[in-house]
């Protein structure tokens, strides 16, 4: 191969490796066009990609599992620590920030709903990675904050 064919070659293979491993699109952002964020999502390969990441962690979930069953277990054995594998949740912080207006706007609309539980409005919103944790520390934040602040009613029914 000369030169050339071998470029050519090479860029074909990272293309198939970069396609296998799910990366985005590598274009230099440089096309303007009208897509909403949702559109470029999908266009440039990040759905592919975040996909592509919940299945890794979905692979990891199981052998973290044993890892905290062997590890709770020496710890039961060596210590007065009487802790279960159940009672610790792996947390994969990789997360994707996109299109967080869109997310935070439904969190608003659920919690100004009476009908739908703050909770699970948490975990349907898609901007937390510990959904659990996030509730607890707002409704934390409200039980302390939300009836003595000057908070308006709209950013209280927020929490």
């Amino acid at each position: 191969l000369d030169q050339s064919q071998s470029q050519i070659q090479k860029q074909s293979i990272i293309d198939a490796i970069n396609e296998i491993a799910g990366v985005p699109s590598q274009s230099n952002g440089t096309r303007g066009d009208s897509s909403n964020n949702g559109a470029v999502i999908l266009r440039n390969g990040w759905q592919g990609a975040e996909t592509r990441a919940q299945d890794f962690e979905a692979m990891f979930s199981e052998p973290e599992q044993e890892m905290l069953e062997i590890v709770t277990d020496i710890c039961r054995r060596l210590s007065d620590l009487d802790l279960s594998a159940d009672d610790v949740m792996p947390k994969f912080t990789r997360r994707n920030y996109e299109d967080l207006l869109s997310k935070s706007q439904t969190l608003v609309t659920m919690l100004g709903n009476d009908k739908i539980h703050p909770q699970s409005a948490y975990e349907a919103c898609g901007l937390f990675v510990d959904t659990q944790d996030a509730y607890n520390m707002g409704m934390d934040w409200y039980k302390e904050h939300g009836q003595t602040s000057g908070v308006s009613d709209e950013e209280r029914t927020a929490v």
